[in-house]
């Protein structure tokens, strides 16, 4: 379990360079909120959520974005 948090974490960090560097990817943008969820940095996982029900998903399920945001409301109100 300590093995897979760092990972997330080490992932996450990683992430936040790559939308830095692209910050219009909403993939990189779901992934990111995804690490944030799973590393419970809720605000950040909820900044992301917020920018991606407000710009073109480019082929990123609907769905999933509704289902973490969901996911992150219950986690952290």
């Amino acid at each position: 379990e300590a093995r897979n948090v760092e990972d997330h974490e080490r992932m996450l960090r990683y992430t936040q360079l790559v939308v830095i560097l692209e910050p219009n990817s909403a993939s990189d943008r779901f992934y990111r909120a995804v690490l944030a969820y799973q590393t419970q940095r809720y605000s950040l996982a909820k900044e992301d959520l917020a920018w991606l029900q407000n710009h073109d998903l480019d082929g990123l399920p609907r769905r999933a974005v509704d289902d973490l945001s969901r996911a992150v409301e219950q986690a952290a109100p």
